[in-house]
C-alpha cells in the first residue's frame, strides 16, 4: 500500500509540468498501456537516479524524460502499435523509428533541449548495436543509460497479449547478463540493490 501511495503522489507530482499534458494526454488516447509503461518507466528510473546520486535538478530532468521517451509512438500505425500479436520484421523496423519520431516531434517545443537525449536515444546500447544512431559506451549520457535500464525492466515485467510477464528470477539473470553489452554495467548492480531495497517485483501496477 506505501508503495502504491508512492506512485500515485509521483504520478501527481510529474503531471504538474503543465507544457507536457497535451503530449501526455495525446499517448494516453492512443494507447493506454504505453502510457502506463511510459510511468512506471519514470518511477524506476528516478528511484535509480537517486540510488546512484543524480542530483536533484537532473532528477526532475531524468522524471520528465523518462515519462515522455515513448512519445513517438504516437505516430506509429495503430495497426503496429496496437497489434495483439508479435510483430514482423517489416512491422518492427516501424516501431524502431519512434525514438527519431519523438525527437522531431519535441525538438522546437520550448525548454526540451535537455530531456532529448533520453527521447532519441533510449534505445542505444553500450555495445553499440543500438539504433537509431549507434552510439556507445560513455557516448550515452547517464541519464540515458539510466531510462534505457529501466524501460528494458518495465518491458519484461509486464504482461502483454502475446506472452507473459518473465519470472523475477530470469529478469535478474538477464540484467546481469546484459550488463556492459545492452546496459552499463554499474547501473545493472546498482538497479539488482534498487530493487532488494524496494521489493520492487512485488509491485501494484497502476491502472487507467
Amino acid at each position: 500500500m506505501e508503495q502504491l501511495i508512492e506512485k500515485i503522489y509521483f504520478r501527481k507530482q510529474v503531471l504538474k509540468q503543465q507544457s507536457y499534458e497535451n503530449l501526455v494526454n495525446t499517448l494516453r488516447m492512443k494507447d493506454g498501456f504505453t502510457l502506463n509503461h511510459c510511468y512506471n518507466v519514470a518511477f524506476y528510473a528516478s528511484l535509480l537516479g537517486a540510488k546512484v546520486g543524480v542530483d536533484a535538478e537532473q532528477l526532475e530532468q531524468l522524471k520528465i524524460s523518462a515519462l515522455l521517451h515513448d512519445i513517438g509512438k504516437i505516430a506509429i500505425p495503430d495497426s503496429i502499435l496496437l497489434k495483439p500479436d508479435r510483430l514482423t520484421d517489416d512491422e518492427f523496423s516501424v516501431i524502431k523509428q519512434h525514438p527519431a519520431i519523438g525527437y522531431e516531434l519535441l525538438k522546437d517545443l520550448p525548454d526540451v533541449q535537455k530531456i532529448l537525449p533520453v527521447v532519441r536515444w533510449h534505445h542505444e546500447r553500450i555495445d553499440g548495436r543500438g539504433y537509431p544512431d549507434g552510439l556507445s559506451g560513455d557516448e550515452i549520457p547517464l541519464l540515458v543509460r539510466i531510462v534505457s535500464l529501466a524501460d528494458a525492466f518495465d518491458a519484461m515485467t509486464s504482461t502483454r497479449v502475446y506472452r507473459h510477464s518473465l519470472p523475477v528470477f530470469e529478469v535478474r539473470r538477464q540484467l546481469e547478463i546484459n550488463g556492459g553489452k545492452q546496459f552499463d554495467g554499474r547501473l545493472v548492480q546498482a538497479f539488482l540493490q534498487m530493487l532488494d531495497d524496494h521489493m520492487i517485483m512485488d509491485r501494484l501496477v497502476w491502472d487507467e
